[in-house]
């Protein structure tokens, strides 16, 4: 019962500070008197701090360790956020060696017919050990993007291709080769993924039996949005299409002409024997086509209502550069309004943002138990629940799913052994070492696990409570600290830690 009180009182606490944004400290306009002018954005003339480092992090990437924002802050702005958006010139050799060493079996043999299929689990534990150990944390964030973009789920795409890596792997691929690259030669692509074939039927749309399901989701939800097109441009777009479909035996595209419709046909007021490559290039001749692309990507890593000013400008930015991503996501992290009071901790965190981002903030390398706490927080990779994807917002949070958190934070901060945090060696290497024989007090361990999870984003209330939580006994009564003390140290370390994890500050992105 206590669980369940806890979790319903962090679920309205949560929906609470989305509206009232009451779990802010300091605003943008907050700049300290002894910051160098030139780490000033302007506008809207924030300083370039471990704050504002850490708020573009969580939203360009899955959040960083201390030590990192640190080297973030020192390189600068502009060097950071070239970092982000250039990722093939940063080094990830180490997270590719670990992930090789790892060896997750992504495939399985079915007992009772001995087929091949996908082994999910571990394809999750894979993803999860890149978004977790990553230096391009841009490439892994996007490509979560449009893994819930072009949503496809591994529960119905079961397939694995004669070479061995099955469609939902390759269609994650996929979707990290192009991440930022030109968005109408994704769509092309995605359109002949056989993933894409399997999942929206395009494999079974023939001339004499129009598939509608591919085109309807083309313009609905990965192109234009509802309102852009009439039924009729479905169907005609669907004829274009027919033929457009898989070899079993292969497992590629194959284009079967003898089943392509030929005739001719109006979509978006052009009349022509078009094909799907025709379809393609009119969608692309459409203005909604950007300001659709722009609006969903400012509502990932800004805020969630952005004015029409905002996404025409930007929606400009993405047509001059030929549907280039790259200008875009960096004209919306260079964008005022990224780091405006209105984008600062307004987002939910998902369960992937939330559970990622605790281990990279604590440095933890190895994601084995995650996958079994996204299913329970309602986040399951490679599975999402229909084709326009997840959630978002405060559909993340629930009595369910709020206690779902509540379990996940609670296992992390009791775990111990091989995958477990080191709380000593965590906080040794944290501890200031202002003299010779320091020891930590109460006061340093909440500031440094404030530091790591929140930026200090809490009330002074707060604060004092998590520092008088240090030093109460079971029984309520004031107790002296003692560092030195095992018991007690292991106790409220991880306590407090667990307290922290359940702030409504901490559920925001």
């Amino acid at each position: 019962m206590r669980r369940v009180i806890l979790a319903m009182l962090l679920s309205v606490w949560i929906q609470g500070a989305l509206w009232g944004q009451s779990v802010r400290v300091g605003t943008s306009d907050q700049i300290p008197a002894e910051s160098p002018v030139n780490l000033y954005l302007c506008p809207p003339c924030v300083s370039w701090d471990s704050r504002t480092a850490a708020h573009l992090i969580r939203r360009a990437g899955f959040s960083a360790p201390p030590e990192e924002l640190d080297r973030l802050v020192e390189i600068g702005f502009e060097a950071t956020l070239n970092e982000l958006l250039n990722y093939e010139g940063v080094d990830d050799s180490e997270m590719e060696k670990g992930l090789a060493e790892k060896n997750y079996p992504l495939t399985k043999v079915n007992e009772n017919n001995g087929k091949i299929l996908p082994n999910t689990g571990q394809m999750q534990r894979w993803w999860l050990f890149r978004m977790v150990n990553s230096k391009r944390q841009l490439l892994e964030k996007m490509t979560y993007f449009w893994h819930d973009h072009f949503a496809t789920s591994v529960k119905t795409v079961k397939q694995v291709a004669p070479d061995g890596h099955s469609y939902m792997m390759a269609q994650n691929d996929l979707l990290r080769k192009y991440a930022l690259g030109n968005f109408k030669e994704m769509v092309e692509a995605v359109t002949v993924d056989p993933a894409m074939l399997v999942w929206l039927d395009n494999r079974s749309n023939v001339k004499k039996r129009p598939n509608e399901n591919w085109a309807r989701e083309l313009v609905e939800l990965f192109t234009m949005g509802v309102g852009n097109y009439t039924d009729e441009d479905v169907m005609e777009a669907a004829r274009a299409f027919s033929g457009w479909g898989l070899n079993n035996k292969t497992g590629k595209f194959t284009f079967y002409r003898n089943k392509h419709d030929l005739g001719m046909k109006t979509f978006l007021d052009v009349t022509g024997p078009l094909d799907g490559g025709d379809v393609i290039d009119i969608i692309f001749e459409q203005d909604v086509t950007a300001e659709f692309i722009a609006r969903k990507l400012f509502k990932f890593f800004v805020y969630t209502e952005p004015s029409r000013e905002v996404i025409v400008e930007l929606a400009d930015v993405f047509r001059k550069n030929g549907y280039e991503m790259r200008p875009l996501v960096r004209a919306i992290f260079e964008h005022p309004e990224f780091y405006s009071d209105s984008a600062y901790r307004s987002l939910i965190k998902s369960p992937t943002e939330l559970l990622v981002g605790m281990l990279r903030e604590l440095g933890m390398s190895d994601p084995q138990f995650l996958p079994r706490y996204m299913i329970d927080t309602g986040q399951e990779l490679f599975a999402p629940p229909d084709v326009s994807g997840w959630t978002s917002g405060v559909g993340w949070v629930n009595t369910a799913t709020a206690l779902a958190r509540y379990n996940f934070f609670n296992y992390l901060t009791s775990l111990r052994g091989e995958y477990s945090l080191d709380f000593v060696e965590w906080l040794d290497n944290r501890t200031p070492k202002y003299f010779p024989g320091y020891q930590l007090s109460f006061f340093d361990i909440v500031a440094l696990f404030l530091d790591a999870i929140v930026k200090g984003d809490v009330s002074v209330d707060t604060r004092y409570e998590l520092e008088q939580y240090m030093i109460t006994a079971d029984d309520g009564k004031t107790v002296a600290w003692d560092v030195a003390d095992k018991v007690m140290f292991d106790k409220k370390t991880r306590g407090v830690l667990y307290l922290i994890s359940i702030l409504p500050a901490y559920q925001l992105n």
